[in-house]
């Protein structure tokens, strides 16, 4: 697993430096401090495709300080939320393909004793005591510059703090992995763990923007790693189109569909999605980390040489390193830019990309949980998460009242048909020409792009299907499921 910490000094004024960024490095993990956001900045400026934010601000009206915790979404990052009243951090709580748990946590203790007084020096302790019982990393500034972490031991002349902070890390068996300088010549920035041998390959590397800490990567071994579940994408560019219309008109739907609604259906079901198989290729799995839309090959390049140039020469103030850093910067701005101004100057002509762009800035995605159950037990699982949504939502249905319900009669199959209803294939065609092809299919993976596509053919064998469902009085059971997403 992948990871990166960052000083920000003010993320949003670095944002899409901080995106590219990430689109060369492809974390899964990546933790911020001083992001200094504010309620005034909305997650969709801060969120990362992909990613699952977990944000807390300053909230003392002072400028500065704040954390951001981003894990990609296929790890299923649930939050953690520690009773230690520290100020500034964020958890979460992931879980590997055997079971085993692992905390995630970023913290950023100011130095400054005016915004949180002298309790943040006990809170972050409070704080380590109580998550030790877990396999935890934990990233973050914590501003203990007087510690040598070579030997893990406080320097000469070192505060009481920097001495009860070591201290308490040996207490709780933490192991502390940073011993190079993170900013000038002091170790502010540190990675924590409970595993000592969890952390392996850690980097120094470049600052972000003119912040004056530089990045921290490494490698997290953790458990067995999920596998990346893609929905099936095909290439329609390829597609066999006359094939699969000819091989639907050779085909006898009053025999294939002779049997009940929800035999019919599979048949027919199975019937579209082999033709598919056989005759549309599907697409190459991309790159699972998205870039932004605007970014170009020429800005990679130049985050690259960036980091390349920084890492001979390990000055962020040496000329060279200057140059690049200002040369990257330029070109990120630039390919903004210059793919902005495309999409006004083609407004008129291509509304749906401009808006589209907007919508994604102005909106984000946020994860419904962590909930709390009745007994007040935070939820881990996704299951305990949709059965609490399906407890709360049954307890506000409307009851009512089955004593006094009519009696119904009953057609020869057995249910009250609706037997006043003519269902044409003019309707059916009218229907299947109203789909659109930009939407995702449901569970049973039938494309609407697909289905545009062989509409004349399907009509028919729908028209029979949606008439045998009446006459029989049901469905089939593809027809009553759907996805549902864990967020709102």
């Amino acid at each position: 697993m992948q990871c990166l910490y960052i000083n920000a000094r003010s993320i949003i004024n670095k944002i899409d430096v901080f995106r590219v960024t990430v689109c060369s490095i492809k974390p899964d993990v990546i933790g911020i401090t001083e992001s200094w956001a504010t309620n005034d900045i909305g997650d969709a400026e801060l969120s990362i495709e992909g990613y699952v934010m977990f944000r807390t601000d300053r909230n003392t009206g002072n400028k500065g300080g704040g954390v951001i915790l981003y894990v990609r979404g296929e790890l299923e990052p649930v939050e953690f939320c520690p009773k230690t009243k520290f100020p500034e951090h964020a958890w979460c709580r992931i879980t590997s393909l055997d079971r085993v748990e692992l905390l995630i946590g970023v913290c950023y203790r100011s130095g400054n004793v005016k915004i949180f007084g002298q309790d943040s020096h006990q809170l972050v302790r409070q704080l380590l005591e109580e998550v030790s019982q877990y396999h935890v990393m934990i990233m973050g500034d914590f501003n203990y510059p007087g510690i040598d972490w070579d030997m893990q031991l406080a320097c000469d002349g070192a505060t009481a703090e920097e001495k009860m902070f070591v201290e308490c890390l040996m207490d709780n068996y933490y192991t502390q992995h940073v011993t190079q300088s993170t900013r000038g010549d002091s170790v502010l920035d540190l990675i924590i763990t409970s595993d000592s041998d969890i952390i392996d390959n850690i980097m120094i590397l470049e600052n972000l923007g003119c912040s004056d800490h530089n990045m921290l990567s490494w490698n997290c071994q953790f458990g067995k790693k999920k596998l990346l579940t893609r929905r099936k994408m095909l290439n329609f560019r390829k597609a066999k189109v006359t094939d699969i219309r000819n091989a639907l008109r050779d085909t006898d739907w009053d025999s294939l569909l002779d049997g009940d609604i929800e035999e019919s259906w599979d048949k027919f079901k199975n019937k579209i999605l082999s033709l598919a198989d056989a005759n549309i290729p599907e697409l190459k799995a991309g790159n699972r980390h998205s870039k932004p839309i605007w970014l170009t090959n020429k800005c990679l390049r130049l985050i690259y040489k960036k980091r390349k140039v920084f890492t001979k020469y390990r000055d962020k103030n040496h000329p060279a390193c200057k140059h690049a850093n200002s040369e990257a910067s330029k070109a990120i701005r630039k390919a903004r830019r210059d793919f902005e101004k495309v999409l006004a100057a083609d407004i008129k002509a291509d509304k749906k990309s401009f808006f589209a762009y907007v919508r994604n800035k102005a909106k984000s995605t946020v994860s419904a949980g962590p909930l709390v159950d009745t007994s007040g037990n935070i939820l881990q699982s996704p299951e305990e998460n949709v059965e609490e949504f399906n407890r709360f939502f049954a307890s506000v249905f409307t009851k009512e009242n089955v004593e006094s319900l009519p009696e119904m009669g009953s057609s020869k199959a057995g249910a009250w048909a609706l037997l006043d209803i003519d269902i044409s294939e003019e309707i059916v065609m009218k229907k299947l020409k109203m789909l659109r092809q930009d939407k995702a299919g449901g569970p049973d993976e039938l494309i609407p792009r697909l289905l545009i596509m062989i509409h004349e053919e399907i009509c028919y064998p729908l028209t029979l299907l949606f008439k045998k469902s009446l006459t029989e009085g049901a469905v089939p059971n593809d027809w009553k499921r759907a996805n549902v997403r864990d967020y709102f």
